[in-house]
C-alpha cells in the first residue's frame, strides 16, 4: 500500500498555498493530464481523491498487477482507501524493479498528488492537524523542556517538532514525538 504521510500546516492561509505547492509539484514531476485537471481548482473532493485512485488501480490492472481494494479507513482526519498491489508474473513482481516500477508509474501519473493534497491539505485533514497541534504542542514544549532543549515560548509546533527530531537524531534515548504519542494520536 501506498500512502503520503506529512505534517500538514495549520495556519488560516495553509490550503491555498499547500495547493499550490502540489499542483506545482505535480506538473514538475510528470502527472498526468486527468490528475493535473482535478488539482487545478485548489481543492480536491473525496470524489475527486476517489475518481484518482480508481484511475491508478485501472493503469496498474493493465499492467498486469493485481489491485484488490479492501474498502476505506479513516486517517489523519480523511478517509482514505485501503488497497494492495502483488504482481502476477515474474516481470511484475513488485520484489523486483520492473514490478515495482510499473505500479510507481501508474501511481505517478494517475494519483500521487490527488492523494497527497487529499491527505494533507483537504479541509479535513487541515483541521485535524489544527486539532492535533492544539493538543499535543504543550506536551511536546513540556518534553523538550524536561530534556534540555532550549526552544523559545512562541516556537510554532512545526519547531517543536524540528526540534524533537533534531534531539532525537542526535541522542537516541530522546524521544519526545513517541512519549506524547505523534504518531498514534487520533484526534
Amino acid at each position: 500500500m501506498s500512502l503520503i504521510a506529512a505534517c500538514a500546516p495549520t495556519g488560516a492561509d495553509a490550503a491555498p498555498d499547500g495547493a499550490m505547492r502540489v499542483l506545482e509539484s505535480a506538473r514538475q514531476e510528470g502527472a498526468g493530464s486527468g490528475q493535473i485537471a482535478l488539482l487545478e481548482d485548489g481543492d480536491v473532493s473525496y470524489d475527486e481523491y476517489e475518481t484518482a485512485m480508481n484511475r491508478a488501480f485501472e493503469c496498474m490492472r493493465d499492467a498486469g498487477l493485481a489491485v484488490s481494494v479492501a474498502g476505506t479507513q479513516r486517517q489523519n482526519g480523511t478517509t482514505v482507501i485501503k488497497y494492495t498491489v502483488q504482481g502476477t508474473t515474474a516481470g511484475t513482481d513488485l520484489a523486483g524493479a520492473a514490478g515495482k516500477s510499473l505500479q510507481d508509474d501508474c501511481y505517478l501519473t494517475e494519483a500521487r498528488f490527488v492523494d497527497m493534497y487529499w491527505q494533507t491539505q483537504s479541509p479535513d485533514a487541515l483541521a485535524w492537524a489544527s486539532r492535533r497541534a492544539a493538543a499535543l504542542e504543550p506536551l511536546l514544549r513540556e518534553c523538550l523542556v524536561t530534556d534540555g532543549a532550549d526552544v523559545s515560548a512562541d516556537a510554532s509546533f512545526e519547531e517543536l517538532i524540528n526540534a524533537a527530531s533534531d534531539r532525537t537524531q542526535l541522542n537516541s534515548t530522546s524521544d519526545c514525538m513517541g512519549e506524547i504519542g505523534y504518531s498514534t494520536w487520533d484526534g
